[in-house]
């Protein structure tokens, strides 16, 4: 039993490395495009069995003095782990940090610890710990990711 866990976590960690190199080839080649908006993430996942789909984004929007900003992120529900997703800015500082999503639900409303100036931020970071619930609600935390985007502070 304990080879097959650390077997599973090698391939998931092989995919998670996969899943990044991936974004990155994305991001880079569309750098001259438009971003997407908040609502329309770009799904990035190897597609092995016992991969995790984590959501990237190219470009959020918050308001600028507002603790409360209308943003959706989401676990996709073809996983099959939890997150806790933060965000920070560029410099380290953290904006936000979600409790535990289940796979299949989005959160539109985030309650900001601290409000950035108006600005752009590039290569702001979204974090992503990935978490496993067993049948006796033991949390044990499996893997995690990042990805870069673009913060919009506007007036």
């Amino acid at each position: 039993m304990k080879k097959r866990v650390i077997a599973a976590a090698v391939v998931l960690s092989v995919a998670l490395v996969l899943a990044g190199a991936y974004t990155g080839y994305q991001v880079a080649g569309r750098a001259n495009n438009s971003p997407l908006s908040a609502e329309e993430p770009q799904q990035y996942g190897v597609g092995a069995v016992g991969s995790i789909a984590i959501p990237g984004y190219d470009k959020l929007t918050f308001k600028a003095g507002e603790r409360t900003q209308y943003v959706s992120l989401e676990n996709p529900a073809q996983n099959d782990c939890s997150f806790i997703i933060s965000i920070a800015l560029p410099d380290g500082t953290e904006l936000y940090k979600s409790g535990l999503i289940a796979p299949g639900t989005v959160i539109d409303l985030l309650r900001l610890k601290n409000t950035p100036a108006a600005g752009v931020y590039e290569n702001a970071t979204l974090n992503y710990s990935c978490w496993s619930v067993d049948a006796d609600g033991e949390i044990t935390e499996i893997n995690g990711a990042n990805t870069f985007f673009t913060l919009e502070v506007i007036p």
